[in-house]
This record gives C-alpha cells, sequence and structure tokens, in this order.
C-alpha cells in the first residue's frame, strides 16, 4: 500500500514510484491519492486530514492483499497521527 502520511507529494513522483513498483512484479494499492493536495495549505503541512490519514491507514493494514506500507513523505505531520493510531486494533 502507498499512502501518504505527511506532506502531499507531486503527482510525477507517485505514478513513477508506482510504475517502478509494479515493473518489480508488485501490486499496489493507492491511499488518499497522495498528491491530490500537493501544493495547497488546506492541510498546513499534511496531506490530508488527521482522520482520513489515520482510516486509510488503518485499512491498509486490515487489507489481507496489501503485505507493505509505504509511504511517499514522512515527516512533521506523521507524528500528528500518533494519538489516534488504534495500535490494538492492528
Amino acid at each position: 500500500g502507498i499512502i501518504a502520511l505527511s506532506q502531499a507529494t507531486e503527482a510525477q513522483r507517485v505514478e513513477r514510484a508506482c510504475a517502478w513498483l509494479r515493473e518489480q512484479g508488485f501490486e499496489i494499492q493507492v491511499a488518499l491519492e497522495p498528491s491530490k493536495h500537493f501544493g495547497s495549505t488546506a492541510f498546513l503541512f499534511s496531506s490530508d486530514s488527521i482522520a482520513r490519514r489515520v482510516k486509510a491507514l488503518h485499512s491498509l493494514y486490515k487489507d489481507k492483499k496489501v503485505d507493505a506500507i509505504m509511504t511517499v513523505r514522512g515527516a512533521y505531520g506523521s507524528i500528528e497521527l500518533l494519538e489516534a493510531i488504534r495500535f490494538a486494533g492492528l
């Protein structure tokens, strides 16, 4: 699974990374469209609201088809998710 837990990123970067992973034989599931809010200040320095990012992360963890989760960006915005993640349910 691919997700932007922190900042959004450029669409071309996400597309290039997904294309490379597919070439390596991986099936890709992208959560929350990591580039949707790129360049926007709608969520300050984050790709989406805390609630939507946590919900998407929980969905990826619970999806039996997802063997790994990769983040397109990780930084300041990731730390604000810690209090909302339900670790016991993962």
